[in-house]
């Protein structure tokens, strides 16, 4: 599974996510979690990436002067969010 997660200049302040190459806009904001951090702007998570050390996905935070990233190794850090998703796509589609 590959998921992507977006900020954008949306109002209200949506993300745009995509699994597995759908994408839409979610309502995360109230979930907080890793983006309850003004500062990411990208979550980025591969099952089939699995790096050496475990890692599988990573977080990008972006301020004035810097951009950072941090590695994540664990599927439970995105799935609030993917279960967002497809609640929203299930809404949607209904």
């Amino acid at each position: 599974m590959r998921v992507e997660i977006y900020a954008g200049d949306h109002v209200p302040a949506w993300y745009h996510v995509i699994v597995d190459g759908l994408g839409m806009l979610v309502d995360l904001a109230p979930m907080g979690g890793i983006l309850a951090d003004p500062l990411v702007t990208t979550v980025i998570w591969d099952d089939g990436a699995r790096d050496q050390r475990g890692f599988a996905g990573v977080v990008i935070r972006r301020d004035t002067n810097a951009v950072s990233t941090q590695n994540i190794g664990d599927y439970s850090v995105v799935e609030p969010y993917v279960k967002a998703f497809l609640a929203r796509k299930a809404e949607l589609n209904a």
